[in-house]
């Protein structure tokens, strides 16, 4: 998938969505951030993503690669390319990522990536 704009975020933005093999582990890289939101990308092969939830941060994503299924307080949802999803914040979640998966997601407001909002519940 490419994004086309003249912007200098969206030329940064082509470069982590250009195709190419999954990392060995899931990554995660900060695209954008203001007060209001900051926008990640996630990347990596097969994997589960165990219960979780924000305390104080809604999510947001879209899958742009991949498949699997994602748990959301209680409803199992199928997600593949282009499914999308609203998290409200302390709401618990986890996935199963059933292939090479990309995703955009989206915190609001502001999440530190150095101190990411995530209360682990497994």
């Amino acid at each position: 998938m490419s994004i086309q704009s003249s912007a200098p975020f969206f030329s940064q933005v082509d470069l982590h969505l250009a195709a190419g093999p999954a990392p060995e582990a899931a990554s995660r890289s900060v695209l954008f951030e203001s007060p209001a939101v900051t926008s990640f990308l996630l990347h990596g092969p097969a994997a589960c993503v165990g219960a979780h939830l924000h305390e104080e941060h809604d999510e947001l994503g879209i899958m742009i690669e991949g498949s699997g299924t994602l748990t959301i307080g209680d409803e199992v949802h199928e997600i593949g390319p282009g499914s999308t999803w609203a998290i409200p914040r302390q709401t618990p979640h986890s996935a199963e990522f059933t292939a090479t998966f990309r995703i955009l997601s989206w915190f609001t407001p502001w999440d530190d990536p150095a101190n990411p909002d995530r209360v682990d519940l497994g």
